[in-house]
Formats: structure tokens, sequence, C-alpha cells
């Protein structure tokens, strides 16, 4: 068990730095504009932008967003043996999303809101104090409550880049929440903010694809880890698995 904990804290220290870089690298070149841009900054609605850039609302700049929905609860139908990953707010944390602790049916997904999002998708969560604001970024097809809303790009590029801009910039994003007692977001609100944008060839040339493989495969392990430990803890506290008789050299 010692050696499957010590396995799941590396991987998450990992995680920890290939993010650190992977931040680092996007300020580096997408918000100090550094390597490629030796020619004059122009000014714009956001201020000063290299000159091939252009400035574009979030809206502008996905294909499609979309808000989730909640199937009735008290349709069994729609919840039980679902299949369907749907997350809530609370499962939001500014990392990668690789599953979800609730499902809905098929039937629940035809009969409610909700709606089936691709992998790669950028989710950012609408309602709630400390959370609205916080991203994640899907590593798998998804639904959501209507508590988040979800920016889908084609090009997986494009969603990097958004959700590396949404997580440097998630203080500002969540100080445009607005109520007293529950902080809260809105679609409209999301897809009108002004991003600055590079042009594609720019965008290509900086490769997060590796880090966030890398953190994606590590999140995997740490989830299939935890599942044999969660497993194996109970088993070795009721004596179900006798280690009496193991004999350890070393």
């Amino acid at each position: 068990l010692s050696t499957i904990d010590d396995r799941i804290e590396i991987n998450k220290k990992i995680n920890h730095n290939l993010e650190k870089i992977a931040i680092n690298v996007f300020k580096y070149y997408f918000l100090n504009f550094n390597q490629f841009y030796n020619h004059d900054l122009k000014e714009s609605e956001i201020g000063k932008i290299p000159s091939e850039w252009e400035v574009l609302a979030i809206g502008e700049f996905v294909d499609e967003m979309k808000n989730g929905g909640t199937p009735k609860r008290k349709n069994v139908e729609y919840w039980e043996n679902g299949t369907i990953p749907w997350l809530k707010t609370g499962e939001i944390n500014n990392s990668l999303i690789i599953a979800a602790e609730e499902s809905i049916t098929e039937l629940g997904l035809k009969n409610s809101s909700a709606k089936l999002l691709p992998k790669n998708s950028v989710i950012i969560a609408l309602y709630g104090k400390g959370t609205a604001g916080r991203v994640g970024l899907l590593k798998i097809n998804a639904t959501t409550n209507q508590a988040c809303c979800a920016m889908i790009c084609n090009d997986i590029n494009k969603s990097y880049y958004l959700y590396l801009y949404l997580l440097c910039h998630q203080k500002e994003i969540e100080n445009l929440a607005n109520g007293s007692v529950q902080q809260n977001l809105s679609k409209e609100l999301i897809e009108n903010i002004k991003i600055p944008v590079p042009p594609k060839e720019i965008l290509n040339k900086i490769n997060f694809i590796d880090s966030i493989k890398k953190m994606e495969y590590n999140n995997y392990e740490i989830e299939k880890l935890t599942k044999i430990r969660d497993v194996l803890l109970p088993k070795l506290m009721s004596g179900k698995i006798d280690v009496s008789n193991i004999k350890i050299y070393g």
C-alpha cells in the first residue's frame, strides 16, 4: 500500500510541475509576447498586442458554447446504471477532467437540457462562492449540470490555448461574478470576454500537446492506483487477505 501511495504522490508532483511549465511557457509566448515578436506592438481594446494579432470575444474564438442541464432526480431511469459522465461545478478544479462522480443514462440525456460534450472541451464553473471561474479541460466525452458552461473548439491547439489563458486569468474572471450570497457568472458574460488571438501558424508552433498528454496519462494511473488501494485496504484490515505468512527479504 505504501508503494501505491508513493506512486500516486509522485504522479501528482509530476503533474504539478508539468502544469507550472505549461503555464510559464504560455505566459512567455502568449502574454509577454517574447521570442516571436520583434515587431512593434499595437494598441488594442485590451492593451498592447503584437501587430499581427487580433482581439476576439471568446464567443467568436470558439466554435460553440453550451450550458448544461440536470435530468429529473425523481426519475430513476435517468440515473440508474447511467453510462454518460455528468459533472458538477465542485468537480471543476483548474485541472484535466478524466472522470465524473455521477453518470446519467441515454434517456436522461435525451429528456433533459444536458448536452454531450466532446473531449477537449473547456469547462468553466458559473456559480458558487470559491467555485465560479474555475476551469477544466475535458479528456472524456461528458455532460454537465446547468452551472457549467462548455467552450468547444474544433482545433485542439485552440482548446489548449483557451484553457491556459483562462487559468492565467482566473482571478480576473472570478471578479466578474456578482451576487453577495452566491457568486454568479453567465454564459453571456463569458462569451463576451475579449482575448488576444495569435495567427494560427504561431499558435501551432507552441506545442502543449505532449505535456497535457503526459498529465492525462498520469491522472488515469492515479485513478487506477487509488481504486486498487481502496479495494485492498478494507480486505487487509478485515483479514480477508492474509499477509501473515509473507516473508519480505531485503
